[in-house]
């Protein structure tokens, strides 16, 4: 009785046992989500028997398997299989082929009755405890995008805390951002979001995005945080990340990791992604960044200069007078500042090398 009367609390219908339904997911990706039942599979750790099952197909395959334990339950996993289709759609708009992870062998999402309250990642598994359990949707978006982005995306390890891999709490921060711009901009419809409106996105983006993006637009990347494995150095490494995403786009978080210690795959720490994106950046020709609103610290290669209008910089060391226009030639690479006129329009500065 008890999940029947959350499905009816959370506007959930419950489908007939043993029938397939089918529903149109329509986001930055078209995705189909197939449900079905009977077919008993074995949860891979308690090897708990699930008898129901949302597939999620996009692009020609399956992308998603959401396991509830029975068809009662199918409302749940085609919320979370949902999610996860637009969670989907927005990284492979950013992304695209240089996310090989994308289009690989498809994620298996558990959700499970027993176990604490949270969610956890191990291979292309994710569990999700404590299924009836109290929980906001905010709480539901949050940790099904930290888990993907456990599986999706790159990230240092070896952290003392939180948790020792940095590339959940980078998913959690950068998809929900990434699905608040989308929102915003009419990309997605708000009636295809599951769990979540804009307003709350708004709220999650104004406590846990907005002040790294500030800190980083102020200082600059702290090297010796960087270097460190404590939360603070967590937060910086997902500070470089969003910061790198806002100034060169989504795609380069995938790109600069060719520029990245080579054997060192269980042994990297934020230092190493700065290392790699100043790299990235400097092997760029063109380099075209988006420059942050207000003043703010940008990493610039050395190379010829093409601002917007009304783009000022202020090279690192040097203290010309207010109002000198962009240099023409950056003869020193570093973390410089940088300013756009004010107003809503984008600007961006193009640099290309000797």
């Amino acid at each position: 009785m008890r999940r029947i009367a959350l499905a009816v609390l959370l506007g959930l219908v419950l489908p007939a046992p043993g029938r397939a339904q089918w529903e149109t997911v329509f986001g930055p990706a078209r995705a189909e989500l197939v449900t079905e039942s009977g077919r008993l599979e074995a949860e891979p750790r308690s090897r708990e028997r699930f008898s129901a099952a949302c597939n999620v197909q996009i692009a020609g395959g399956r992308r998603f398997r959401v396991h509830a334990p029975d068809s009662d339950l199918l409302p749940f996993a085609r919320r979370a299989g949902r999610f996860l289709a637009l969670l989907w759609g927005i990284a492979d708009r950013r992304f695209g082929a240089t996310c090989g992870r994308l289009r690989s062998q498809p994620v298996e999402v558990w959700l499970l009755r027993g176990g604490p309250a949270g969610a956890e990642q191990a291979d292309r598994h994710l569990f999700v405890y404590d299924l009836l359990g109290p929980r906001t949707g905010v709480e539901w978006a949050r940790e099904l995008a930290h888990e993907y982005g456990h599986w999706l995306l790159p990230g240092p390890s070896g952290y003392t805390e939180p948790e020792s891999w940095a590339n959940g709490l980078l998913g959690e921060r950068l998809f929900l951002s990434w699905l608040l711009k989308d929102l915003e901009a009419g990309e997605i419809d708000a009636s295809e979001v599951p769990f979540v409106q804009a307003e709350d996105l708004r709220h999650y983006h104004a406590r846990q995005v907005e002040p790294l993006l500030r800190r980083a637009a102020a200082h600059g990347p702290d090297e010796a945080l960087l270097a460190r494995r404590d939360k603070r150095a967590m937060d910086a490494f997902t500070e470089l990340m969003l910061h790198v995403d806002s100034v060169c786009g989504g795609r380069a978080l995938m790109d600069l990791l060719d520029y990245l210690p080579r054997g060192a795959a269980g042994a990297l720490r934020g230092i190493d992604f700065l290392k790699a994106f100043t790299g990235w950046a400097s092997a760029q020709n063109p380099l075209v960044l988006t420059v942050p609103a207000g003043p703010a610290t940008v990493y610039l290669p050395v190379g010829a200069v093409k601002a917007d209008p009304g783009v000022r910089i202020w090279l690192s060391g040097a203290a010309p007078p207010p109002g000198l226009p962009a240099p023409a030639v950056i003869t020193r690479a570093g973390w410089h500042r940088v300013e756009r006129p004010p107003g809503p329009a984008t600007a961006r500065i193009t640099i290309t090398r000797p």
